[in-house]
């Protein structure tokens, strides 16, 4: 985990030049910091290819899933009120005919996950849910800095590539990011693990393992038609508990220090939501590769990495055998177009802290550092370390800034 004002301040110098210098002592040699800069320009560039995320986020969930049947079986399962195994659709949610249409929709979609005949889909499924979490803890934290403050990307977030593209174009916080732009009230801080708890993670659990909602829900279907409003439970536990906590002990925006505590609590859960069912899923899934007597044959089959991780071409004239077959190919493909602009989002703010803060980076040394990340705690686990690591690096600029002279 980050510590305070050590991101990118050991380690994180280019090569110096070689050729031979002036020997006037007062002579600046100015190519490592034109390399620098330069490095910074192409860096930032990525930017630009954010938005063609959407674009193959489009055709490698929307269209594909149309084009390979998918999304047509779903529908029919609609229109005959029929799930896989005979079980009768619901369709009477809340009386409410739009909203009861919608759900209705999205149930047969899910209804695979929890019904235990796709455990590679269940398995990929948790992996999917705690990057979820996570990736939305980020977008909420940006919403409320000070520096987004009146601007669209405070209430705007559809998608993730089209929230990052928005963010990089518009934000403060993106292209000269300071300690001020990027502090934010310490309650929101404070309550934003709270309510992801309560309005998220619960609700995703219940979902997961349907025996805990014996009782409290009639089926396995009101879980998941419940499940799919999750977003509002968080947008209202966040409000009521932020307005309670307010009222109880009013703290404004809180001090740098305040924040710095509460995000690194905040920022450990985030990792944690991502790391823990990454590492969860493949350890299960390299272990039916490596050890299949510990399952039963069929199931030591479903759960290799190469039938829960591997992503189907959108080319692909494959056909889904199953409906949770299909299920799994359009979740893979939706955790890669929201993932990777995420990571990329980190990436480019990660690199405008350093570079606000006079601090070189290594492009070869955060290579490896991402790489490793990636494969530790999961693309959206990445993102969230180095962001987290930007934050520490802002909020302690000065003590890095004079660490910095004091290395030159």
């Amino acid at each position: 985990m980050p510590s305070v004002g050590t991101p990118g301040i050991k380690g994180h110098s280019l090569q110096k030049s070689k050729l031979p210098m002036k020997s006037n002592p007062q002579a600046v040699d100015c190519r490592g910091v034109v390399t620098f800069v330069e490095i910074c320009k192409m860096v930032s560039q990525l930017k630009y290819f954010i938005p063609l995320c959407s674009v193959w986020g489009a055709i490698s969930v929307f269209y594909f899933s149309y084009q390979n049947g998918h999304i047509p079986a779903v529908q029919d399962m609609a229109v005959s009120k029929l799930l896989p195994g005979g079980e009768l659709l619901n369709t009477n949610w809340t009386g409410v005919t739009v909203i009861d249409e919608i759900l209705t929709a999205f149930v047969p979609f899910f209804y695979p996950i929890v019904n235990g005949t796709s455990p590679n889909l269940s398995l990929y499924a948790a992996k999917f849910a705690g990057a979820v979490a996570a990736i939305y803890i980020l977008v909420c934290l940006e919403s409320v800095r000070a520096g987004n403050q009146g601007r669209l990307i405070a209430y705007f977030a559809v998608s993730a590539p089209l929230y990052v593209t928005l963010h990089l174009f518009t934000s403060p916080t993106a292209s000269k990011p300071t300690k001020e732009n990027i502090n934010m009230p310490v309650i929101q801080v404070k309550t934003l693990l709270w309510s992801t708890l309560a309005g998220y993670v619960v609700p995703s659990v219940l979902v997961a393992f349907p025996e805990m909602a014996q009782g409290l829900l009639p089926s396995k279907q009101h879980g998941i038609a419940l499940w799919q409003a999750w977003p509002i439970y968080v947008a209202i536990f966040q409000y009521g508990i932020s307005k309670s906590a307010e009222i109880c002990c009013p703290s404004g925006s809180g001090n740098v220090a305040q924040n710095r505590s509460s995000l690194r609590y905040l920022y450990a859960f985030a990792f944690a939501c991502a790391a823990i069912p990454h590492i969860a899923s493949w350890a299960i899934s390299l272990s039916a590769l490596a050890f299949p007597t510990l399952f039963s044959p069929e199931l030591a089959s479903t759960l290799t990495p190469r039938n829960v991780f591997e992503n189907i071409s959108p080319w692909s004239s494959q056909k889904p055998e199953t409906l949770g077959m299909g299920t799994l190919w359009l979740l893979q493909w939706d955790y890669m177009t929201a993932a990777a602009p995420t990571l990329l989002w980190a990436i480019l703010l990660y690199n405008a802290a350093h570079s606000a803060c006079g601090i070189r980076v290594s492009s070869v040394k955060l290579g490896f550092k991402t790489i490793a990340l990636c494969a530790v705690a999961g693309i959206a686990g990445a993102a969230v370390e180095l962001m987290w690591e930007r934050d520490e690096l802002l909020f302690g600029s000065s003590d890095a800034q004079k660490g910095q002279r004091g290395k030159e």
